[in-house]
């Protein structure tokens, strides 16, 4: 007996249908999958590359300046000799911070190793694939100015002896490009720009100059 063509018709649409159903729903599925654990390999290297371009950075500028706490605080001695406050020198503290963001920003920008190379594999998660098949490109790029906090703490060193430390808190907007789209994250990491352990009782205050 012969399928008249209307129901013909109607039998190849179904079947398209079908064949579209099952090859087009694992695709956006396995992409999705691939997706979401490409961004979090992109966020976890992000992390730890943009926090060593940061750690250089400051390390670099504090070098080439020769930095040392003495540059940055007085120290304000009693009549008993003790030391009843720090002086932050602000105007050269926040050249520092200013040197600092300047050089963090020009290395994120240009630094030619802002990017790395996953092998296919490793995004699939499965043992025997990790390391292997074609590998993806993820480049990071900032989103905006590095910003930055400048912080004074005081802890405890041992038995009547503190610490004075001048903390950068650091804060860097990054976007991570790869083939199938981008995704962003923070980096917020504290640099200690200089230290020294104080011996006596612990300064009642901090004062700031801003002339000096």
């Amino acid at each position: 007996m012969r399928i008249p063509k209307k129901h013909m018709k109607k039998r190849k649409i179904f079947i398209c249908i079908i064949f579209l159903i099952i090859i087009i729903v694992p695709l956006i599925y396995i992409d999705y999958i691939v997706k979401s654990k490409i961004e979090q390999i992109s966020i976890h290297y992000c992390n730890i590359s943009v926090s060593e371009i940061i750690n250089q950075s400051v390390s670099k500028v504090l070098n080439e300046s020769n930095t040392e706490y003495s540059d940055l605080v007085f120290e304000l001695y009693d009549k008993n000799n003790n030391i009843s406050s720090v002086k932050i020198k602000t105007d050269k503290l926040n050249n520092l911070q200013t040197q600092i963001i300047s050089e963090i920003n020009s290395q994120l920008l240009n630094n030619s190793k802002n990017k790395i190379k996953i092998p296919l594999g490793t995004v699939s998660g499965s043992y025997l694939l990790s390391g292997r098949g074609p590998k993806i490109e993820i480049k990071f790029v900032p989103s905006g100015s590095v910003s930055a906090k400048l912080e004074s703490d005081f802890s405890s060193a041992g038995i009547n002896q503190s610490c004075h430390k001048i903390l950068m808190n650091i804060n860097a907007d990054i976007t991570a490009v790869f083939p199938s789209g981008s995704c962003q994250t923070s980096v917020q990491l504290n640099c200690i720009l200089a230290e020294t352990i104080i011996i006596g009782e612990v300064p009642d205050g901090i004062l700031r100059e801003y002339n000096s």
